[in-house]
Order: structure tokens, then sequence, then C-alpha cells
């Protein structure tokens, strides 16, 4: 039974043995009773051949006994015709002659008729003259039994008939019993050939009674009696009747051996199926129930291996147990299990057990490797099911390793197992098991092993989960960096002891710049890919570190120990480039660092000031452009100061009344009054001057508390304010901000609720920030503040990024055009544009445009042929104390410029030439003309303005400005841009004062 691999045990051999016996008996019936059919076949094929052979004898000496009666009745009828019993003698004449040869001619059956003496010498032949000598002696005639007139010879070849002939003859007597004569002709055995004769009789001899034989039919033809023939193994003989002969049809017993197997191929074809089908049946029932046993025992040895989970502490305890229990339960030749090495790519067998000890000591010599271009180690099936991750086998094993081993010759297959503590995790140990034959390792056997190294697997991963849960506490789980709380307490010891040496320390925080919009955009799976590789890689620079950890969120820390002349900025660039390279590997957008660093006990003597002091240090990196690093003190120390100063005090300023409002009034230039005033607050300090908001309004605008309580106090101001406004008889509305964080706090409309619930008069400046950071919930708060009377006024429009979407997506009733962005007018003729758009959205949207930052009188008159009329600006009045804006009010109307019209749309582009700075203008010039704002601008008014004096002279004018700009001198082109800009004012002087009732609408609006 060892061809099908049997497993240990012998209750299971004995079982294999019985089972293979029975199917053998079944075979050993088979073959019982396939000899008891071919021996009564045999008998049955020789009864049949004695059957055949009688019949055909009997139809054959039939035959044989007609044909000869025939031949004779054919001779006495010539003997009665032509010698009748009265002659005297044969009449042998002419007319005897030709009447035999007619009749001979008539009958081609008889051949050669001839006449003989009584001697038997021959007078006449029918056909052709021939000699007169006998052919046969006449005692060789022998008398027919029956009719002794008739006679018949012996049989010979003849030569003239290529044939074996019969001769045979009629006595010629008289009335008087005279012989006178004979009559004969020779007869050929192949014409007596007329039937059939079975292919199983291998001969019919032909013979004479005294048992001499005539001739022999063989193979279709009389053949001569001494043809050699097969000797017989049966025969039956019939005598010819009326003839002196003896027909034999004889059989040999190679035609009966022939006729058997023709008959028995078909049962022994049958009995060799049956005896396959048997043989098939028992390999394949003794196949699977020795595979069935055989995952009985691998199932017996997997559930003791389960136990030994339970019982197993460590890791290497359970693979020795393990490799143990599937050597002594199944019939594998050897177990064992690899790990990887602590250092290179090498792998160590961790446990190993054989049924031998010499193949124990061969496979504890192996020295198994992840890099596959190490001969042969790196190609070994276990190495290869820790480098792909998958099972490998049954395979056999790599030739090499065999041939350079002696203990493991006999080893047919390995199959290997990689064992992980994580779905797509790098396997943590294979499971290998050496066979004696590959087939032996069904997929079943592999599915149960498979499952077993899964159940390891997780076995490992409960234990190191275990490890992790009493982990976590002090380290971070994405990272595996230490975390917030395991980073203070241990630099709160380094502290600690570096007090005591009079050690330095650089405590470095540092914070990723851009991985929010990584985050948003692609998802948290690519953010937590990129702060592992980030993390990987600041572990890698900062080697020599106490300690690298996260801090929560996109923000790490670390502490050096330090000392003079120790250079940070290399670690710093380190640091950052390790930051930009490990996210390169996750995405293609673009992620930084921000790094701030403080050094103990320089500034500060706790962990808790220091890591303020970093933390500083970083927010300075970030505001001067992120991607770089600050060092704390200096500038750095006294902006810190600066935030700890406004965090302190910004609340109690508040509650004291140093935080004040200053008011800038806004005015309808085309109406000629004061319309409005925006409240600016202001930080009274101690000395009593006023700190404006560039000194503490981007520290409260980033903390909720701080701006939330600024929204508040503006609100009640607010209403102060409009009360006393009303008093004073100033029909005006006050403008306040609200910051951001406020605005989208979610107890903003309580706020407004209790402080200020009536807007009338009111109007709430916000900037497209609050869009940016939740669009849905702003659109909401600004309908409700809507339904409560307040305006809403778009701050800064211009300068950010989706001004123009926003007005669309919120009520706005006004737009307020940054004052840099007015300041950019005369210098950049893309600003025009956007300003000139912004015009155009204010008058088809029903919205009012502001002009900030309106700070000479050029500016008012660009802003008013742009069609503006409202503006706020030092032109008009700086920010005012509360009680100053009301004593100064009435002196604040501001010069009217009626007689300044406004151009339409289509004529920007020459107002924006007006209003270009003198280098802009000399700088289109160099442009083609194709590309020229003011060349487009001449083709398409061309049909409208021609006819305008100052019109064609401009536009050739510009044509050679464009000509100049090629290589003209300097000199001459000033020249003849101060010529341009006199006829450009000409003809803007000309055109506004052209009839229109579009012109004048946009000239007259008040």
């Amino acid at each position: 039974m060892r061809h099908i691999g049997v497993p240990h045990g012998r209750r299971d051999r004995y079982l294999l043995w019985a089972v293979g016996a029975a199917f053998l008996l079944l075979g050993v019936v088979f073959i019982v009773l396939w000899r008891q059919l071919a021996i009564q076949n045999r008998q049955d094929i020789h009864r049949h051949f004695r059957e055949t052979a009688g019949i055909t004898a009997q139809r054959l000496s039939t035959g044989i006994s007609q044909a000869m009666a025939q031949r004779f009745a054919d001779l006495r009828f010539l003997k009665n015709q032509f010698f009748p019993p009265t002659a005297a003698a044969l009449d042998l004449g002419p007319a005897t002659r030709s009447a035999l040869r007619a009749f001979a001619a008539a009958h081609p059956q008889l051949l050669a008729i001839n006449i003989q003496d009584a001697t038997g010498t021959r007078l006449l032949w029918s056909t052709v003259t021939q000699s007169s000598r006998p052919m046969v002696k006449p005692e060789a005639f022998t008398p027919m039994p029956l009719h002794p007139e008739e006679f018949i010879g012996p049989v010979h070849y003849g030569r003239r008939l290529h044939t074996w002939v019969i001769t045979m003859r009629v006595r010629i007597q008289n009335h008087r019993g005279k012989t006178l004569g004979f009559i004969g002709s020779p007869v050929t055995l192949s014409a007596l050939a007329l039937f059939h004769t079975p292919p199983d009789m291998d001969a019919i001899l032909l013979n004479r009674q005294n048992g001499q034989a005539i001739s022999v039919w063989h193979d279709g033809q009389w053949a001569p009696p001494t043809t050699p023939l097969p000797p017989p193994v049966g025969s039956v003989e019939l005598t010819v009747p009326n003839m002196p002969w003896v027909l034999r049809a004889q059989w040999s017993a190679a035609a009966e051996k022939t006729a058997f197997w023709t008959q028995e191929r078909k049962r022994l074809l049958l009995l060799t199926g049956l005896l396959l089908v048997d043989a098939l049946a028992a390999g394949i029932f003794l196949t699977l129930l020795s595979r069935l046993l055989r995952l009985r025992r691998y199932q017996e040895a997997a559930l003791l291996a389960q136990q030994e989970m339970l019982r197993s502490t460590a890791p290497t305890e359970l693979f020795h147990r393990l490799t143990d229990i599937i050597v002594r339960q199944t019939d594998c030749i050897a177990a064992y299990v690899v790990v990887p090495a602590e250092h290179g790519d090498a792998l160590k067998i961790a446990a190993v057990a054989a049924q031998d000890a010499a193949r124990r000591d061969a496979i504890e010599g192996l020295v198994p490797s992840r890099d596959p271009q190490r001969h042969p180690y790196g190609q070994m099936l276990v190495s290869r099911a820790f480098r792909e991750g998958v099972p490998i086998g049954p395979l056999p094993p790599h030739p090499d390793i065999i041939s350079n081993n002696a203990g493991l010759k006999g080893l047919g297959a390995v199959v290997a197992w990689p064992i992980r503590i994580a779905d797509n995790g790098e396997p943590v140990a294979v499971l290998a098991i050496e066979l004696a034959a590959r087939r032996h390792f069904t997929l079943r056997l592999q599915q149960l092993m498979q499952l077993l190294a899964e159940n390891i697997g997780s076995f490992l991963y409960q234990q190191r989960l275990y490890g992790q849960v009493q982990d976590l506490v002090v380290h971070d789980i994405l990272t595996g960096l230490p975390n917030r709380s395991h980073f203070e307490q241990s630099v709160s010891t380094a502290i600690t002891q570096a007090r005591g040496s009079g050690r330095h320390l650089a405590i470095g925080l540092l914070d990723l710049d851009g991985f929010k919009e990584v985050n948003d955009s692609h998802g948290h799976s690519v953010g937590d890919a990129i702060l592992q590789a980030i993390a990987l890689r600041l572990q890698d620079v900062c080697k020599g570190s106490l300690m690298v950890a996260r801090m929560g969120g996109d923000e790490f820390a670390c502490c050096l120990p330090w000392q003079a002349g120790d250079d940070l900025n290399m670690v710093s660039h380190k640091a950052l480039l390790a930051v930009a390279d490990g996210a390169a590997t996750v995405t293609d957008m673009p992620v930084s660092g921000s790094l701030g660093w403080t050094i103990f006990p320089d500034d500060g003597p706790d962990f808790k000031t220091l890591f303020a002091h970093a933390d500083e240090a970083m927010y300075a990196a970030k505001a001067a452009g992120k991607s770089t690093y600050r060092f704390y003190g200096g500038a750095v120390a006294a902006a810190a100061e600066r935030r700890i100063q406004v965090h302190q005090d910004f609340l109690l300023a508040i509650s004291q009344g140093d935080i004040a409002f200053f008011l800038q009034p806004q005015a309808d230039v085309v109406a000629g009054h004061v319309d409005g005033a925006e409240m600016l607050a202001r930080w009274r300090q101690q000395d009593g001057r006023w700190r404006g908001p560039g000194k503490f309004m981007a520290i409260v605008e980033q903390d909720h508390r701080l701006i939330r309580a600024l929204g508040i106090h503006a609100l009640q101001e607010a209403v102060r304010l409009r009360e006393r406004c009303r008093g004073e008889g100033l029909h005006i509305r006050l403008s306040l901000n609200i910051g951001a964080l406020h605005f989208l706090h979610p107890d903003f409309l309580e706020d407004v609720a209790r402080h200020c619930p009536q807007g009338g008069g009111l109007t709430i400046e916000i900037t497209e920030s609050i869009a940016l950071a939740d669009l849905r919930h702003a659109q909401q708060v600004a309908m409700i503040l809507k339904e409560r009377g307040f305006h809403l006024s778009l701050d800064d429009f211009g300068t950010g990024y989706s001004s123009m979407l926003y007005t669309t997506q919120l009520p706005f009733d006004e737009l307020k055009l940054d004052q840099n962005f007015v300041f950019r007018f005369r210098r950049d003729n893309a600003s025009f544009a956007v300003a000139g758009a912004a015009r155009l959205l204010g008058d088809l949207s029903g919205r009012s445009m502001i002009a900030e930052g309106i700070a000479n009188p050029a500016d008012l008159t660009l802003w008013l042929r742009m069609g503006g009329r409202r503006i706020q600006g030092y032109h008009l009045a700086p920010p005012l104390p509360e009680n100053a804006f009301f004593t100064w009010y009435p002196c604040l109307q501001p010069v009217l410029r009626r007689s300044v019209a406004a151009l339409l749309l289509e004529d920007l582009p020459l107002l924006s030439h007006m209003a270009e700075e003198a280098s802009h203008r000399e700088g289109l010039t160099m442009l083609p003309a194709s590309a020229c704002p003011m060349s487009k601008w001449f083709s398409l008014r061309r049909g409208e303005y021609q006819y305008i004096p100052a019109f064609l002279p401009a536009e050739r004018m510009h044509q050679r400005l464009h000509a100049l700009g090629k290589g003209a001198d300097e000199k001459a082109l000033r020249v003849a841009l101060a010529e341009m800009r006199t006829l450009s004012l000409a003809l803007y002087e000309a055109i506004a004062q052209q009839p229109g009732d579009a012109t004048k609408g946009l000239r007259d609006r008040s």
C-alpha cells in the first residue's frame, strides 16, 4: 500500500488493506467467470465447425455428383445419336466429324470430345487433330458403380487447358454386346467450382475410396493433391453419390482459434473494461479513503495546535509545539517555522521538528533569505512565501539545496504558508512542511493548513493587540510614535535630568502645511498614509533624539540633546525635506512643514513654557511663508508676548471699556451727502494711546472666544450708536464687522437676538472666508439677518478667489472694493477690468458699490468716471473717535463732482488708458496691436465715434505709438505718449458730452 501514501496509524493501514483486498477479490471473480464462459464458447465453436463442415460436404458432394452425371448424360446422348446399337462398326465419316464439331461448339461445357477404339486409341478429336496416343491408359479408368458402361479416369494436369482435368468416357456397344469403342471428354475441376464454401473451412479434399487424393479445394480453386495444408483439428467425410469418390471437409486449429477470438474479443473487452473499472474504482476509493484518513490526521493536528495556542504565551514556544505536533500526528517528514532575522534580509529557523535527527540538523543549517538574488537560499519556497505573501507549493525543493545537503535526501515536496497578523501586511513568519511525495498533499489539506496558518496569525495578532492596548497609553496608534502625554512625561523627565547636569535640550514643534487640503480632497486614508510616511522619515532624521512624537492631528514634536555649536539648521532642513519627501510618496499635492524651536533652559524652565514657546516659533514660521523654521526669541518672542498679552488682556479690555469703535464716514459723492459710517475697533493702552487693529485683530480673529466677545461688543455698541445718530438727527447707516468664526458660530443668531434684535439702519460686513468655510450655513444665517432688517456687505471685494461667485450665492446689499484694489487701478489693467465688471454686477443686481481707500482727488475722479458714486477713505475723512465724528460731521460734506461724467462700460478701455501711469502705457506700446485693449476699442467703436473730431487723430496716434515702440528713441516715445494723453482727454470729453439715454443714465444716476 506504499504507493498510495499510507498515513500513520495501524488501524488506518488495516482498513486500507481490507478495502484493497475486496476490490482484488472482485477482479478474481470477474476472471473466473470469463474463464468458464470461454471454455463453453470454445466447445460451441468446435460444434459449429463440425456442423458447418457437414453441411458444406453434403452440398459439395451433391453438386459434384450432379455435374458428373450431366457430363455422362451428354456423352450418352452423343453415343446414342451418332452410334446406334445396330451399327456394326464406328462410322467416322465427314458427316460424323462435322456433326461432332457442331455439337461441341453448341456445348462448350464438353471439352475436346474424342472417339476411341476398343483399345482406347483415339480415333477422332472433335476440335483439333492431335496424337492418337491415349492420354490415360485403359486400366486407369474406373467403371461407375451404377453404370458399368461409364468410366472415369484419374486427375492429371492439362497443359493445353492449364488446369487439372478428369477424363471420362462411355462405352459404345452394338446390340450384340460387342464393344465398338468409347466416346469421351475431359472435365476440368474448375468447372466443378460452382458452389460457395465457408471461409472457416481450410480445405476440402476429393479422394478415391481407397483414400488416394484426387484434388484439393483450397483458396477458392482446385489445387493439386500435393498442396500443403495446415494440420486439421477436425474433419467430416461424405461419399460423393454415384461416384467412386469420398469428399472430406476439414479445418485447422488456427481457423477454430480465429473464430473463437472473433466471438470472444467482445467478451474479453468487457472483461478488460470490468477489470479496469474495478482497478480504477479501487484506486479512486483507496485514494479518497487515504486522503480522508490523512485529512483526519491533519485535522487532529490542527485541533491540538489550537489547544496549544490557548496555553502558549510566546510565539517561539508556540512554534516549537506546533512543528512537533505536525510531525508526530501526520505523515510529513519535517515541519519548521522561519521568522525574519533581526538585521538584513535573512530568515532564521525559529522552530523545527523532523522524523530523524539528521534531517532536523540539516534544516537548522539552512539560511533562507528574503533577497531573491541570494542563490540558492533566496529561491527556497519559504523565502518565496515570505517575499510574495502567498502560499507556495507543494513543489519540489531547489535542487542545489538538496545536492549540497545529504540530510535532506528523500524530500519530495515542500509547502509553505505565510503567517500574517494583518490582511495586507508583511508576513511575520512562514510555516513549512516537508513531504515524501508531492501528490499526497491535496487541496483540502492545503486549505486546512492555510486555515491553521491564519489562526496562528490571529493568535499572534491578539498577542500583538494586547501589547498594543498596553502601549496605547503612551503611543500613537497610526504612526507608532509616542503620543502627547508620553512626550510630555519623557521630556519633563529629561528636563529634570538636564537641569541637574547643566545640559541643554532643543524642543521642536512641527506642523504640516497643506495637509488639510489633501485630507479633504483625497480622504483620510491618504492623509493617514502621509502621516505614516512623514513619521518614518522624521525618525530617520532625528535618530539621535531623545524622542520623536506625534502630538495630534498633523503636529509632530521632537526633543534633542543640544549644546552650543550644534547645528539645528541642518536638522531643520532635513526635517522639512523629510516632510516633503514623505508626502510626495503618497500624493502629488504639495505638503510642507513649519518648524519652531525652543531651547532649555534659555527659553523656559519647564515643559509647559517651552512647548508654548515652540508653538510660537512654529506659528512664526507659518507667518514667514511656511515650509521654513524659526527659533524662539527676538521678533518671534515679541510676537508671542503680544499674542499672550492679547489673549490675557483683550476680554478685560472689553469689560473695562478700553475697546472702542472709531467711525469712518461713507459718502455718496454724486448725491453730495454722507450716508453711512463704518465702526472700526481700537484698543486704548494704559498710556492713553489707541492701538490700531493691525496690532491685535489678526490674533483675535483666530480665537473663537475673543472674536465672539468682540462681535457681541460690536452689536451692543451698534445699537447704542444707532440711537445716538437718531438723537443727533443723522440718517446714516452704521456698518459693523463680524468675524468669520463668530458668524459661523452656532450661537451667533442667539447673540444677535439678545443684543441687537432689530437690524434697521445697520449693515453687517463679512468676508468671503465665511462662504468658503460653510456656504450653506452662511446662506441660512444671512437670510435670517435679512429678515431681521440687517443689510449685508461683502467686505474686501476683489481680493479673494471667489468674490464674483459668492455675490450670487449670498444676499448681499453692498459690495466694498478693497482699498488695496483701488490703489492698483492706475497700475494694473486687470484690476481696472475687475472693477468695471464689479460695477456692471452692481448695476445689474441692484447692489450698492463702495470703494474703500479713496485717498486723493485722482482716485476719486477715476472712480466717478468709472461710474462709481459711494466712497470711503482718507480723502473724505480718517476713522474718528465717536465724539469727534459727531462734532465734525457737518464739515464732512464731500466736494461734489457732478461735472465728472461716467462712461459707458464699452468705453472703459479709454478710461483705463487715461488712468494708467506713463510707465504702464509705455509698456503697452510694446504689445502687438492685436493684443492691445485700446486697439480693440478703436476698432469696435469706430462706427459710432468716427465723426468726433478727436477720434481719428487719437487712433492714428495710437497706431504710431505701437510703431514707435518697436525701435524709436525714448524721447520721441515720451513726446508721443504726452500727445496721446492729450488726445485721449479730448476724446473722453467729447464722448462724455454725447447725447444718449444710456450715457445719460450712467452720468445722472442721482
